[in-house]
């Protein structure tokens, strides 16, 4: 119906064509943005109104985990430091931080590449007689190489 100017009504009874929406899916990231989508549809056509969003931003957090890289040890000939890469997949350490305290970077480790073997001239003989049997000596040791 309509209303005239006089405050009456007028015209037949019509139904205005509504738009139909379906539930928001999950949202598309389980850590970080992401979007939610939803069916929108108007089902007998006609309907006279913009239709509502079929999209929207959405904010995942369930999913939000430290992600840790391998340690790396510092080349060194014994104790030494490790570091690693630790991330949250969303950029944002806030987002792993309500789960869980962010892992440590930084470690002590033991690596040896760095060492050589080290030795002293040998000694002389200590054989009593110039023929036979006699043992001569040397110290060995290791030792960094920019040492």
């Amino acid at each position: 119906y309509t209303c005239n100017l006089f405050g009456q009504w007028e015209g037949e009874p019509r139904c205005v064509p509504e738009w139909t929406v379906g539930e928001w899916s999950a949202c598309s990231t389980s850590c970080g943005p992401g979007r939610q989508e939803r069916a929108v549809t108007c089902p007998d056509g006609g309907c006279e109104r913009a239709p509502p969003p079929a999209l929207r931003e959405c904010y995942g957090l369930a999913g939000c985990t430290w992600w840790t890289a391998p340690w790396v040890c510092a080349p060194a000939c014994g104790d030494s430091v490790a570091h690693r890469e630790v991330t949250c997949p969303s950029g944002r350490d806030a987002d792993c931080e309500t789960k869980a305290p962010k892992p440590s970077v930084v470690s002590v480790c033991a690596d040896f590449s760095n060492c050589t073997w080290k030795s002293s001239p040998w000694g002389p003989c200590d054989s009593a007689s110039l023929c036979g049997q006699g043992t001569q000596v040397r110290s060995v040791w290791c030792e960094a190489e920019d040492a």
